[in-house]
């Protein structure tokens, strides 16, 4: 799979952890630096790439309906949830092998026209919302005044009496 030119985060990352991977390699194993094969191909005159394995992988067109691999056509930009599945290690190399979780197609916005339509219409999306609750009746005011006297009066006079 080719990798963005732009989003340089994600060939960062990869190859951090190829880093990683190769030094903790090199240590356990006493591995040649040489026999760690990189996650990424890279070219002069091509973007970056990651091999990715698609076994058990669920793939999603751009309505979220599944579909197989076959329905992406060459050139489809896609969105792809990858996991480091293993570290192959044979007499020869050692190899990172990714696998794909989910692959989803994705579809670009002609960024040229407006996106500010003048015909979408300011209608809810879902239709089918009951109406709300009716509100509660409001709380009773309570007069505190009145009493707190009455209870401050009897204290001040049980006051008295015991003194």
């Amino acid at each position: 799979m080719a990798l963005s030119e732009q989003d340089t985060k994600l060939t960062q990352s990869i190859d951090t952890l190829d880093k990683k991977i190769a030094e903790i390699m090199i240590k356990t194993f006493k591995v040649n630096q040489k026999k760690i094969k990189t996650s990424l191909i890279t070219s002069k005159r091509l973007p970056p790439q990651l091999t990715l394995s698609l076994e058990n992988s669920t793939i999603f067109n751009n309505n979220d309906e599944r579909i197989t691999i076959k329905n992406l056509k060459k050139g489809d930009d896609v969105s792809v949830y990858a996991e480091l599945d293993c570290i192959q290690k044979t007499e020869d190399e050692i190899t990172l092998l990714w696998r794909v979780i989910q692959m989803k197609q994705i579809i670009h916005y002609d960024l040229s026209v407006s996106l500010f339509k003048k015909d979408i219409k300011n209608e809810p999306v879902i239709k089918n919302i009951p109406p709300p609750p009716p509100p509660a009746p409001p709380a009773p005011i309570l007069s505190l005044s009145s009493t707190t006297t009455k209870i401050a009066k009897q204290f001040a006079q049980s006051g008295r009496n015991s003194i």
